[in-house]
């Protein structure tokens, strides 16, 4: 038996048994449904909301070691690159503090658990916008809105893949 848990809005949500089970509104575990992979999902769905979320890549950038100026310099450098051809993946894996490859994508981030100077820029611009942000607790960061921001129906559901009997339809699972 596999186990996953994950917040998501529900239009990133592509396992028929997590959108079956999110349909119901229960939060009672559910299923067995089957799942995209063959198997069978028990699903739980912990909280079914609305939301202000958007999907984001970033590079982030610790100025912990250097001024601030410096730093501002670096990050107007990275954007002038990626804004010439620089693809944001390579940017995002040649210039972060973060000490691994990140390719730069956080996938989806709901807006309320981002530092607040990160929120309210991304919240002021569009999807394919570039733009960068000081959080003076961390740094820079360069982000790209790879998602339009607003506020979307999410999910946050527990779910265990496993060779279980037979759906609740009746039709057997691998």
């Amino acid at each position: 038996i596999r186990f996953e848990q994950e917040r998501i809005p529900l239009q990133e949500v592509h396992d028929p048994a997590i959108l079956k089970a999110a349909q119901r509104r229960s939060r009672k575990a559910q299923g067995p449904y089957p799942s995209n992979d063959g198997f069978c999902a028990m699903v739980r769905i912990l909280e079914h909301g609305t939301a202000e979320w958007a999907q984001i890549g970033y590079i982030y950038l610790n100025n912990a070691s250097d001024s601030t100026n410096t730093f501002e310099t670096k990050v107007d450098s990275i954007i002038t690159a990626i804004q010439t051809g620089l693809p944001f993946k390579l940017a995002a894996n040649m210039f972060t503090s973060e000490g691994f490859e990140t390719n730069g994508d956080i996938h989806w981030k709901k807006l309320s658990n981002a530092f607040p100077e990160i929120r309210n820029s991304v919240v002021a611009h569009r999807k394919g916008d570039l733009f960068k942000v000081f959080v003076p607790a961390k740094g820079w960061f360069v982000i790209l809105v790879t998602e339009e921001p607003g506020l979307y129906e999410y999910v946050t559901y527990v779910l265990y893949r496993g060779a279980f009997c037979q759906t609740t339809e009746g039709l057997p699972c691998k």
